[in-house]
């Protein structure tokens, strides 16, 4: 619903994608719920956003510890929330940019080693 009628002004905005990574069953009802889950699951473009956070990740991985990342139009940055969650010990910090005011607010790191700007 929320692809359909663009709160942000597109369909992909960080809430958006932030429920693709969730891949949960969410919604005001029964069917919504349903209808919710089996999209975020099986459609082409959902598959492909967890496929690039997974990706992502990867990458993040390979980089040198001490590494400054710079993750540009960065959403809810799950890549980058996930990594630090998994690594606790690594030193590689993270400045996340987004256009959106709602995103900084919504997705704000409490990690120091992740700044959202």
């Amino acid at each position: 619903r929320r692809s359909y009628e663009k709160p942000s002004g597109y369909a992909g905005d960080a809430l958006t994608m932030d429920m693709v990574y969730r891949n949960q069953f969410e919604g005001e009802t029964p069917f919504g719920r349903m209808a919710h889950h089996y999209y975020t699951e099986h459609l082409v473009s959902c598959r492909a956003v967890r496929n690039r956070k997974e990706y992502l990740k990867k990458h993040i991985t390979a980089t040198p510890e001490g590494a400054q990342i710079l993750s540009m139009a960065a959403g809810p940055a799950g890549e980058i929330h996930e990594y630090l969650l998994e690594s606790p010990e690594t030193t590689k910090t993270f400045l996340a940019l987004d256009h959106d005011i709602e995103t900084l607010g919504q997705f704000q790191s409490k990690d120091p080693r992740m700044k959202y700007a």
